[in-house]
């Protein structure tokens, strides 16, 4: 499946290769996130991946390169893991690389992103999560329409210290009336 989703000022699409998914990690973890810290995979689990489905796939894992339209360049990935095998709760993330950060990309990707998600598949529900410190991602995520379900205290290690992980959500009956309220002429 060759699915590619377009924003206003985004494009999600498949990574090209194993090697482009693995440049891409590589180049992001040379500053890692001052959140979350370093996170990649060795070049071989990324290849297999890739090699098993193009990191598109409805069980398990997925994973879209995200472009920016205007520049036709690679500025993050959006992560969906499907969590049970009937494809009623799913799991997204958004990575944005540094200079692109805070100019509402990750937002219109996540949006875009949940926008397929239940356009395409029986989801009840999308969830994500972040850390409890990380302020723009918590607001990103209440931008998109998710709500807080808990917390884990203490839940994440990343440089030197333990920190909170938080839980977001957001249901399909939520989504839907964002989604009408969103459309075109519906502006107040």
């Amino acid at each position: 499946m060759r699915t590619v989703l377009t924003g206003e000022r985004v494009r999600l699409r498949p990574w090209a290769s194993g090697e482009e998914l693995y440049d891409f990690s590589r180049r992001h973890n040379t500053r890692p996130n001052e959140h979350l810290g370093p996170t990649w995979y060795p070049l071989g689990v990324e290849c297999r991946l890739f090699a098993d489905n193009g990191m598109v796939n409805s069980h398990g894992l997925s994973a879209f390169a995200i472009e920016l339209m205007d520049k036709c360049q690679l500025i993050g990935f959006e992560a969906v893991t499907f969590r049970d095998p009937l494809c009623m709760d799913a799991e997204v993330g958004t990575f944005i690389l540094e200079p692109y950060r805070r100019q509402g990309l990750g937002i219109e990707s996540k949006q875009l992103m949940l926008q397929h998600l239940f356009g395409n598949y029986q989801l009840d529900r999308v969830g994500a999560w972040t850390l409890a410190t990380h302020t723009m991602a918590r607001r990103g995520l209440e931008r998109c329409g998710f709500t807080l379900e808990g917390r884990l205290r203490r839940a994440y290690y990343s440089r030197g210290r333990y920190t909170d992980r938080v839980f977001y959500v957001i249901w399909r009956e939520d989504w839907k009336q964002l989604a009408q309220v969103n459309e075109p002429g519906n502006q107040p």
